[in-house]
């Protein structure tokens, strides 16, 4: 019988955590994603995250003797990873310490503070995945795929085009696997067959850009009920169903539809901002990643 692992099943992190660029095992993935599981929406500080090793058995099926334990903690604090902002970058760790509780057979981690910004209180430009579906996969790299199909970008339009060696880049692939042939084969063709048969998501490939016989971009298109929702359907709905009202309100600012121009005014009900054209595209997209949130009437 398998135990409970969290009492969270749905991930929330930030898109620059999910497309940063690392390279983990497939288990590794796993604890990370059981120890972020763990933080709640409402928390403002990391907490010491419990798990207990008859979890990573039953969950993962593999055996964990102590020795074993101790490698694989080394291992996965002395595996930093590359975050991008803007034209800037950051090396950090996923964990600041990893304690093993002989009598409780039990990790303690503490997840490195400076992950706070890509994990805690998080509103806009974020990735939700399901943990359940996450730790089904085998693969590393249909899991990290997967979480990049569920970018809130990658949502609202329902795929995701992305040049070849940028994605073999983000997953960090070995050189054995830099060639087209072999990539598709042993990194594309198996996270496809992984996330369709073992997640929410139905995804469809395509080979986006060639020149001559080269493939230089590839694309994912969403294909679940989820993904119809997209940007152009949602902003159609708000036009007709919040028409002169307030759609949204967050910590700074409420949005609302004066006719049919998106308009904010902040908390301080003094300045008031109009949002035309591409500008009104992002604040539309920054609605649809909390549509869940909107003012109901």
């Amino acid at each position: 019988m398998n135990k409970k692992i969290t009492n969270r099943n749905i991930i929330k992190q930030t898109n620059n955590l999910t497309t940063a660029k690392y390279k983990l095992t497939a288990l590794e993935m796993k604890f990370i994603a059981l120890a972020i599981a763990q933080i709640r929406l409402e928390d403002k500080d990391f907490n010491t995250y419990t798990i207990k090793i008859s979890e990573l058995e039953d969950k993962f099926g593999v055996g964990m003797n102590e020795t074993r334990l101790k490698s694989f903690a080394k291992g996965l604090l002395s595996k930093p990873f590359e975050v991008k902002e803007g034209k800037n970058w950051i090396v950090m760790n996923w964990f600041s310490s990893i304690k093993y509780v002989h009598n409780e057979a039990r990790f303690e981690c503490r997840i490195d503070d400076h992950l706070k910004p890509y994990l805690l209180e998080i509103q806009n430009h974020f990735t939700k995945y399901e943990l359940a579906s996450l730790v089904k996969m085998n693969s590393i790299y249909a899991m990290r795929i997967y979480q990049m199909l569920n970018t809130s970008t990658v949502k609202a339009k329902a795929q995701l085009t992305i040049d070849v060696k940028e994605l073999q880049d983000l997953l960090q692939v070995p050189k054995s696997l830099l060639g087209y042939g072999q990539f598709k084969q042993k990194v594309i063709d198996i996270a496809l067959r992984e996330i369709n048969e073992k997640t929410e998501l139905k995804v469809k490939f395509f080979e986006h850009e060639k020149i001559v016989k080269k493939v230089i971009s590839i694309r994912f298109e969403l294909h679940n009920a989820i993904a119809k929702n997209t940007i152009t359907n949602f902003i159609a709905i708000i036009k007709k169903e919040y028409a002169n009202k307030k759609i949204f309100q967050d910590s700074e600012k409420a949005y609302f539809l004066n006719d049919d121009e998106l308009l904010s005014i902040d908390k301080d009900n003094i300045t008031i901002t109009k949002y035309l054209s591409e500008k009104a595209t992002d604040v539309y997209l920054y609605l649809y990643q909390n549509k869940d949130s909107l003012v109901k009437y």
